[in-house]
C-alpha cells in the first residue's frame, strides 16, 4: 500500500511538471521566434533572453508551487518582447489557481 501511494504521488507530480514544462517551453519558443523576426534589438534581446531563460528554466520550475510573484515577474519581462503568450500565461495562472494555498 505504501508503494502504491508513493506511485500515485509520483504520477500526479510528474503530470503537473510535464504540463508546466510544456507551457514554459511554449513561451520560450514564441519569444525566440519574436527575436528572430527582429522585433527586439539584439542588445536588448541578449540581456532579456538570459533573464527569461533563468525564469523559465529555474525560478518557475523550482517554485514547486507556481506563485503569483513569479507570474508577475514573468509578465513584466515578457513585455520586452513582441509576442503573444496570452494562452500560455493563462495556463500558468491556472497552475497558480490549482495550487493548494496554505493558511
Amino acid at each position: 500500500e505504501e508503494e502504491k501511494q508513493m506511485q500515485i504521488g509520483f504520477d500526479q507530480g510528474f503530470d503537473r511538471a510535464l504540463q508546466l514544462g510544456k507551457v514554459c517551453g511554449s513561451i520560450y519558443a514564441k519569444v525566440i521566434c519574436a527575436v528572430q523576426r527582429g522585433s527586439v534589438s539584439k542588445t536588448d534581446a541578449a540581456s532579456n533572453l538570459s533573464k527569461l531563460e533563468n525564469m523559465l528554466m529555474d525560478t518557475i520550475p523550482d517554485d514547486l508551487e507556481v506563485c503569483q510573484s513569479s507570474i508577475e515577474d514573468l509578465e513584466l519581462l515578457l513585455g520586452n518582447f513582441q509576442c503573444d503568450v496570452t494562452d500560455e500565461m493563462a495556463q500558468l495562472k491556472n497552475f497558480l489557481d490549482a495550487t493548494p494555498q496554505e493558511d
